[in-house]
């Protein structure tokens, strides 16, 4: 299956941009390889024979190199799929599922191993343990590809860690390292910095949790918590849910999806949706604008945004959830322009509600995934 992606590992950036590009293009691997690998996901559930809950899956090479969700791209084959999952009725422990990539291998397909977090993991629940209900989300992998960064969406619900790391520098023998439950909540995206570290998106804070406004968490190269920014939240809507990092150009877009707070049932009300990007200064960690996307009395409900690569405008897409279009992002110029209707493409009830973006090395191709609402 990694053939029929073979586009997105285009090596034909300039070496300046090699980083930014190759975090795209794992990502987009990582995106794709959760809509296409139905056959060894499928296979996965059959062999696990329960209800299961998909969070996020990544690709990684033998022995040890990454090529999955955000990672350096490294010329080892693909051969190893791990799945972010968890047990739909929050009886046994959530885990990652290590799966047979390899087109070759007889074993083509099939689950090899389940790792579970481990059960001494702190929780509020009676007679539970903090390694279930963690409502297992996104995923990212550390720009040297040896450490996996796993979020737990609901994990505070819960009085749960919410941020799990392992150690994939042998992919087929992952290893738990530590997990980390920082002043923020509903654990989101992930992205992966030049120096090891992880940014990670959180739609909530903490008074109470999932709460606006939310925050931009940081761990170091050893996992160890950085800090959350900015140091002084806006606001304003500031729920943060999709990430796209450019470091050489000093810049972090986030766009804001939606109040967790209010589809919690803990508020109660409307549900309360947002539509703008924030653009921020890499260096200091700080926003610098607030771009309005879509009609701002119906928020669009941006949910992702990805930077494009080899981009001299440095420009992004971002998509509206509840409006059904895709917007180009002018960074510089503070705008967000509709540049594509998919309600008028795809006409299917309640729907087509576009999401998460993936964008290919190359900055040529761009895909999106739609959802029907039930």
């Amino acid at each position: 299956m990694t053939k029929r992606f073979s586009w997105l590992s285009d090596n034909s950036a300039h070496p300046k941009q090699r980083a930014l590009t190759n975090k795209e293009s794992v990502w987009s691997r990582a995106l794709l390889t959760g809509l296409a690998c139905l056959r060894s996901i499928s296979l996965a559930v059959l062999l696990l024979g329960s209800a299961i809950a998909f969070g996020a899956v990544a690709i990684i090479g033998q022995p040890g190199i990454v090529q999955g969700a955000r990672g350096g791209v490294l010329p080892n084959p693909e051969n190893t799929l791990i799945v972010w999952a968890g047990d739909k009725a929050h009886v046994a422990p959530d885990f990652i599922a290590v799966v047979d990539f390899d087109e070759q291998s007889p074993t083509y397909g099939k689950v090899l191993s389940i790792v579970p977090l481990p059960p001494f993991l702190p929780t509020m629940v009676s007679g539970s343990t903090g390694a279930i209900g963690n409502e297992p989300h996104h995923l990212g992998i550390s720009s040297d590809g040896k450490t996996l960064a796993l979020g737990g969406l609901l994990s505070v619900l819960r009085g749960q860690a919410q941020v799990f790391f392992f150690d994939v520098s042998e992919p087929r023998d992952p290893q738990f390292i530590r997990a980390d439950n920082p002043p923020a909540s509903i654990t989101d995206d992930f992205d992966s910095l030049s120096n090891g570290g992880f940014l990670a998106t959180f739609m909530g804070g903490t008074s109470p949790e999932g709460a606006n406004p939310g925050r931009l968490v940081e761990y170091d190269a050893k996992q160890r918590f950085v800090g959350t920014w900015p140091v002084n939240p806006p606001t304003d809507g500031f729920d943060p849910h999709g990430l796209s990092i450019d470091e050489s150009h000093n810049l972090i877009v986030t766009s804001d999806f939606i109040c967790p707070l209010h589809t919690l049932g803990v508020a109660g009300g409307q549900v309360i949706m947002r539509g703008s990007i924030r653009v921020w200064d890499f260096a200091q960690r700080s926003i610098i604008r607030k771009i309005v996307v879509g009609d701002p009395s119906h928020p669009a409900g941006t949910m992702d945004v990805k930077l494009i690569p080899h981009d001299h405008q440095l420009r992004a897409f971002t998509a509206g959830m509840a409006d059904n279009k895709l917007y180009l992002v002018d960074t510089k110029a503070g705008t967000a322009t509709a540049v594509y209707d998919f309600s008028a493409q795809f006409t299917v009830p309640n729907g087509p509600m576009p999401q998460l973006i993936a964008i290919n090395s190359g900055g040529t191709r761009l895909f999106i995934t739609l959802k029907q609402r039930r």
